[in-house]
């Protein structure tokens, strides 16, 4: 070996391999990686058209970016543009603050073959203002499974499949539990981070869950819940009903507490 390998980050999310290069090598890449960034992030601040929304799009790689010029938004178009630029882009300038067009780089922007954007509401007012716009209304499941984050994961008797616990992103409430593959979750959350979502995560059949905390975490806020896999769900019936027995004594224990003399009476 001769000089140095590894990879430099790249503005927009990736990882630049340069392959075994000597130190004046790596110093001449990182000061055209430097040039770069600082020229993507001073459009990203200058550009007047900033991004004001994010919508989902059938490819699940790019996502759609509602672009306005002006305050009063009589100007507004989409922009399809990767799905990791646009997480960076976030990450970078922070969430919630605008960020011009101009940031993104060529690559980043897709301009031909472009997905539908998929939208929850029929009635959307970017539907109205864009009527040229390849879209589709995402029917109750797809609109769920984009709306959901993967809170917890948990094992199954199966190593290929996890069950994952989801919240709704915009309230973290109603945690719902899914069997999903595992593979696919390690690569969506690889690749994706805390971005990922449900829609992202290929679902798996009921498998057998026997690991006992695993079944009590479950059966505790999740009766209903399949744990049996389909092969014994009378197993589970007998957990429940154990589970029930070990509350119902946790309380009539507090309450004789409750009820006992208290000392020196």
């Amino acid at each position: 070996m001769t000089g140095y390998r590894g990879s430099l980050p790249t503005i927009g999310g990736g990882n630049m391999d340069i392959g075994e290069k000597g130190i004046s090598a790596w110093k001449k890449e990182m000061g055209i990686l430097n040039r770069v960034a600082r020229a993507a992030i001073d459009a990203g601040i200058k550009d007047n058209v900033k991004v004001f929304a994010c919508f989902p799009t059938r490819e699940r790689n790019y996502v759609g970016l509602l672009v306005q010029d002006s305050p009063d938004f009589e100007t507004v178009d989409m922009k399809i543009v990767s799905r990791r630029a646009w997480m960076h882009a976030e990450k970078l300038f922070g969430k919630g603050n605008p960020i011009g067009i101009g940031f993104f780089r060529d690559e980043d922007v897709l301009d031909a073959e472009k997905p539908a954007v998929i939208f929850t509401d029929p009635r959307h007012w970017v539907i109205r203002a864009l009527p040229r716009l390849k879209h589709e209304v995402a029917d109750n499941d797809t609109a769920e499974k984009v709306s959901r984050y993967v809170d917890e994961v948990l094992p199954t008797d199966d190593p290929a499949v996890k069950v994952v616990v989801t919240r709704r992103r915009v309230d973290d409430a109603d945690p719902e539990p899914i069997f999903v593959n595992d593979l696919s979750l390690r690569m969506a959350r690889s690749w994706l981070g805390e971005h990922a979502n449900l829609l992202d995560i290929a679902g798996e059949e009921p498998v057998k869950i026997s690991d006992p905390a695993t079944r009590a975490r479950l059966i505790g806020d999740f009766p209903w819940f399949d744990l049996s896999g389909g092969t014994d769900p009378d197993e589970q019936v007998r957990d429940m009903a154990a589970a029930a027995k070990k509350t119902l004594a946790r309380l009539r224990g507090a309450a004789s507490e409750d009820d006992a003399p208290e000392p020196g009476m």
